[in-house]
């Protein structure tokens, strides 16, 4: 999961001991750090725990890749799924093909 604890961390003016401290319960600077480059991985509970910490929604905290750059997997129309229209590779979201 990509996040923004750092550049949220880094806007509210926080160090990564204070957000630690202000976990509930409280974690290291050095668990905080690998958070935020996702060295460790980012459960939802993590989430929650740093955006408390940060004091806001674990919403802001997750970053959404761009809709051009998701895979499209399949087409949904009224008669069904259908495979994207492209022979090599697949479709991106941006390039879909309407029917």
């Amino acid at each position: 999961m990509i996040t923004a604890i750092r550049e949220v961390r880094r806007a509210k003016g926080m160090t990564l001991e204070e957000v630690g401290r202000a976990c509930v319960p409280p974690t290291t600077a050095q668990t905080v750090g690998r958070l935020e480059t996702g060295t460790r991985t980012v459960s939802v509970g993590w989430l929650n725990r740093i955006a408390d910490a940060l004091g806001v929604a674990s919403a802001d905290l997750v970053k959404l890749p761009d809709r051009a750059d998701l895979p499209v997997a399949a087409l949904l129309d009224a008669t069904g799924a259908h495979a994207p229209r492209r022979a090599a590779g697949c479709m991106r979201a941006g390039s879909v093909e309407q029917r």
